[in-house]
């Protein structure tokens, strides 16, 4: 992917995945907009690394796909912000 590719894959998976999910904090958009994933997979796997899918990693690991992470994380954003933290 050239890096063309590459940011129109980044904003495609922000809008038509992330803000589905109404994750809608700018900070966090902005994040996820800045976070270069295709660095963070095997180089044969960087055409996934926007898709919506578990990446495998080696050594018996995988990114796990957003939704996942995003279901995950919900329940602790929600007691840091119960909590006042």
């Amino acid at each position: 992917m050239n890096q063309t590719e590459i940011e129109q894959a980044r904003f495609n998976m922000i809008e038509q995945q992330i803000r589905t999910w109404d994750v809608l904090d700018q900070r966090v958009l902005d994040v996820m907009s800045s976070i270069p994933r295709e660095q963070f997979v095997p180089e044969n796997c960087r055409s996934l690394a926007f898709a919506d899918t578990n990446i495998p990693l080696g050594h018996e690991q995988v990114m796990i796909r957003d939704e996942n992470l995003h279901n995950a994380t919900c329940g602790i954003s929600d007691q840091l912000q119960i909590g006042g933290i």
